[in-house]
């Protein structure tokens, strides 16, 4: 995702048509929000792993889905 802004910000650098340009700058502008809302999801992930959750199968997927609450989709 990184190599593809460093792309298109050398897009939007160079002279390029308007057309192009919008086209790269709206490209840009949805890869940056995707790119933070990474960010914010892998922090989330990260704090998760370092609590080492354990998963028992017996308990049933709402008792494990419930410790994994924060990342997961509501049920």
């Amino acid at each position: 995702m990184e190599a593809e802004k460093n792309r298109l910000i050398q897009l939007l650098e160079i002279e390029t048509s308007p057309k192009e340009r919008k086209a790269a700058q709206k490209k840009l502008t949805t890869l940056e929000k995707q790119m933070k809302e990474l960010a914010k999801y892998d922090e989330v992930i990260h704090h998760l792993a370092d609590q080492q959750i354990e998963l028992d199968l017996d308990d049933g997927v709402v008792v494990n889905y419930a410790k994994l609450q924060p990342v997961l989709a509501k049920i």
